[in-house]
């Protein structure tokens, strides 16, 4: 930078002070004079510009200084952020690390369970199929025996003698006019001729459950009826009647179940004669034997 404006003036007011001194001594032109009178206007001129630039740069430098400062507390500030940051992604890394490690060990625990699954699943479709085989082979034994007892009963009037497969079972309905006088459990010579036709059948199946229900109407049994009580007497009687001339002709005891059902399994709830004709029957319910398929069911 040049050198102070002030101190130039004063330097140059000094050396004009000799020489106007010097030429008021003398003789001097008026031009002469006029001249020396503007020369030092131009230096104060001079000098004036001279300090407004020095106040400007002052001014300036003041500034520049002040944005230093501020530059270098924002230098300060970020350098804090910057490794705060670092800091961050460092523990960051850390916990993306262990969450990885945990991940990786649980997918592997996973996967695992899944093949142990995926082996669980396969032996149970291996069941499932099993299952539905063996029912398969169940309805399709139910509809043979079904048609089998159908053809062998073919003579016998529909209104004495129904058959029907339902929940898996043959019912063979027979009517009370079919088997049994009124009030009475000895089997009649044309309700046995049509018992022995299901015998012939029944005993070339041992595989077949068959269970003989008796069932009544609601009409109060006579007083004085020997060796009756009530309807479920003479149902159960009716019941035993049939399972034993079954036995008598082939079938084995064990396939047989009697049981009365007395008047509380009505066709027909109505209290008319027909109705109560309809109730008044006997049903044989042939079952083939489950036990293959209820001990899977048990495993």
């Amino acid at each position: 930078m040049s050198a102070n404006p002030s101190r130039t003036s004063r330097y140059l007011l000094l050396l004009a002070i000799p020489c106007i001194t010097l030429l008021g001594s003398c003789v001097v032109g008026k031009k002469k004079y006029e001249s020396l009178l503007k020369d030092r206007n131009k230096l104060d001129s001079t000098l004036v510009d001279l300090n407004g630039k020095h106040k400007t740069l002052n001014a300036q430098h003041d500034a520049l200084n002040a944005r230093t400062l501020a530059l270098l507390k924002d230098t300060a500030a970020l350098g804090k952020i910057r490794r705060g940051l670092v800091f961050d992604l460092q523990t960051a890394d850390r916990n993306y690390s262990a969450l990885m490690t945990t991940s990786n060990k649980q997918t592997l625990e996973l996967s695992k369970k899944n093949a142990t699954l995926g082996k669980d699943l396969a032996a149970r479709e291996r069941r499932v199929q099993e299952l539905e085989g063996l029912i398969a082979d169940k309805e399709r034994a139910t509809r043979e025996l079904r048609d089998r007892v159908a053809k062998s009963l073919l003579g016998f009037n529909e209104k004495d003698l129904t058959i029907q497969v339902k929940n898996g079972k043959v019912y063979v309905s027979l009517s009370e006019q079919l088997l049994f006088a009124s009030g009475r459990y000895d089997v009649d010579p044309k309700g046995q001729d049509a018992l022995k036709t299901l015998a012939g059948v029944l005993r070339k199946d041992t595989s077949v459950n068959v269970t003989i229900e008796g069932h009544t109407d609601d009409v109060p049994m006579r007083a004085g009826t020997a060796g009756m009580k009530d309807n479920w007497d003479l149902s159960v009687l009716r019941a035993t009647s049939i399972a034993r001339l079954l036995a008598d002709e082939g079938v084995q005891g064990h396939q047989l179940i009697a049981s009365g059902r007395s008047k509380y399994l009505p066709l027909d709830p109505q209290k008319t004669t027909d109705a109560r004709t309809k109730n008044r029957r006997t049903e044989i319910i042939l079952t083939p034997k489950l036990d293959d398929l209820f001990k899977m069911l048990g495993n």
